[in-house]
Parts: C-alpha cells; structure tokens; sequence
C-alpha cells in the first residue's frame, strides 16, 4: 500500500491519525492524505474544480487546511445573496445569522464607506426579487441540500442552492454581471455532478441574476438609490432574472464521471510525488473572482 504521511501509525487504520469524516487529527492538516490515496474518494465540484484553477490552492485549502487571511469581496457578495434567498425560501434562523455574519465581514473589509454601493445594490435587488412571483417556490422545496451518491469508483457530495420535488428541478442562483458566461458547456461539469448525485432531479434550472450596473448619483440619498435599484429590476425582471434550464437527458454522464474520477487520480499521483507539484496557476488567481490565497501568495507567507 502506498503510503504519504512521514507520521503513519498502522495501530489504527488507515492511520492513527485518522478521523471517520476522512480528516486527519493533526493540527497542521485538514484532509488524510492517507485516506484519499487508499480508500474511496469524496468528490465534489468544489474539490475538483479548486484543483483545476490551482493546485497550490487546492492543497493548502484540502490538506493543509491554510486558513485564507482576507476574503474575495464579489465571494462574499455571492455567499450573501445566496444566504439571503435561502432565508427568504426557509425562514430558517441558521441563514438570518449567515446573513449577518457575512455582512459584518463586508463592512470589515470596506471601511471607507457607511454603506458599500455593492450591498445597496444588492439590497435593492433583493427587495424587488422578493415581491415577484418567481421567488415563491413550493413549501417542500429544500434550500441548501445535501446530497451523497456512491458509484463503483467514488462517492459524489453536492450541496445544491434548491430543490424543487414537485417539479423534481435543481436551482442554482448566480448573483453575476456576466450571465452569458453560463451555458450548457460551461456549466455541464457543474450541472452534470448534481445531477448525478440527485437521481430523482429531472433538470437543473440556473437562475442567473444580472447584477445592476445604476450609479449612485452624489445627491442622491442612499434609500432613494436602493429605491431606484428596486423600481428598475421591477419595471425589467426578464432583463434581470434569467433562468436557463438543462435537461438531465442533455448529458454524458459516463463523461463527466471519467473527467471526476481522472482529477481524483491526478490527485493521488501528484500527493505521492511531493508538495511541489502542487503549484500555482497564474491565470487563476482573479478567474473567476480573486483567490483567497492571493494575498499570502504574494507575501511569500505561502
């Protein structure tokens, strides 16, 4: 049996270090090496598609557990629109205090204004996206689902933004200013992961939600900003709002397993041959938003 950690302990296995959650109890490590190089792997997109923007990220993220010093603020602005819908769907206390989290964090990061025009932006949004009949989805819908799938090869783990069981459709909200970028191709690895983990969905809906591009004008008081905002996405919701649906019989499963499971491979190989190979990608350091790790990538720290 291969074997990656210099501080293996066969008195437990796969190692004494070893958690049932496949995390490893040394302080310095998040996942065990151990275990995703001997046992069945835990697949995700996020997983995956960390490793493929960069590899440097995805080891310090998924093995050393580096914590990012800093945060992306259009991450946090996704994270906080995703938040607020889910609390608007559920009423479910965990999101009010996600919402305010997150929100604090913002206000953190972006001390020269009383109120940062982003979140005035996206409260105005959100005020007309909740008085339209679109918002309103059926009383079993789940919000934040989770779902774990295990294949000959893997075990799929998705988390999708709704599910929608009377229509049996997985919604995926993009809070974005570039909503052409989300097509079939560009999504399908995304979509395809979903729907392979939810065997009962019989689609996937991106609800994809034009960022406003308004200005606020130096007069002009910040309520009535977010008025404008508010009465601009009411006056064009098509404009705004649009959903792209992609039917499970559009995909090649068998295509998007084999693309999983060789990044697992990858992977495994890349753990056994040393932290080196696991470097950074240049051109993902803003695609397609700013890395976590950019700040301590350029400071040397990592």
């Amino acid at each position: 049996m291969e074997t990656f950690c210099k501080d293996i302990d066969r008195s437990k296995k796969p190692c004494l270090h070893y958690k049932p959650t496949g995390q490893c109890l040394l302080s310095e490590r998040r996942l065990c090496p151990e275990y995703i190089l001997n046992k069945k792997p835990v697949l995700s997109y996020s997983y995956n598609s960390t490793y493929t923007r960069c590899r440097k990220a995805w080891y310090h993220n998924y093995i050393l557990g580096t914590a990012p010093v800093g945060k992306s603020l259009p991450m946090l602005y996704g994270q906080l629109f995703h938040a607020q819908l889910a609390f608007h769907q559920t009423r479910n206390p965990f999101f009010e205090t996600e919402i305010k989290k997150i929100t604090s964090i913002i206000y953190d990061i972006e001390t020269d204004s009383d109120y940062p025009k982003d979140l005035k932006t996206l409260n105005g949004f959100l005020n007309a996206y909740k008085q339209l009949p679109i918002s309103v989805f059926h009383a079993d819908s789940e919000a934040e689902k989770e779902n774990y799938m295990e294949y000959p090869d893997f075990i799929l783990k998705t988390t999708v933004d709704l599910y929608e069981p009377i229509k049996k459709i997985i919604y995926d909200w993009k809070w974005t200013a570039k909503p052409d970028n989300y097509g079939f191709f560009t999504t399908r690895l995304q979509a395809g992961l979903y729907l392979l983990a939810n065997t009962d969905a019989r689609a996937i809906t991106y609800r994809l939600f034009r960022k406003p591009a308004l200005k606020q004008t130096k007069k002009e008081r910040d309520i009535d900003f977010i008025g404008r905002v508010e009465k601009s996405v009411l006056s064009s919701p098509k404009h705004y709002i649009i959903d792209k649906t992609f039917w499970r019989s559009e995909y090649n499963f068998d295509e998007i397993k084999t693309n999983f499971y060789a990044i697992s491979e990858e992977i495994k190989t890349n753990l056994l041959k040393g932290e080196d190979y696991f470097y950074e990608n240049y051109s993902g350091c803003f695609n397609p938003f700013q890395c976590s790790y950019l700040n301590q990538c350029e400071a040397g720290i990592i």
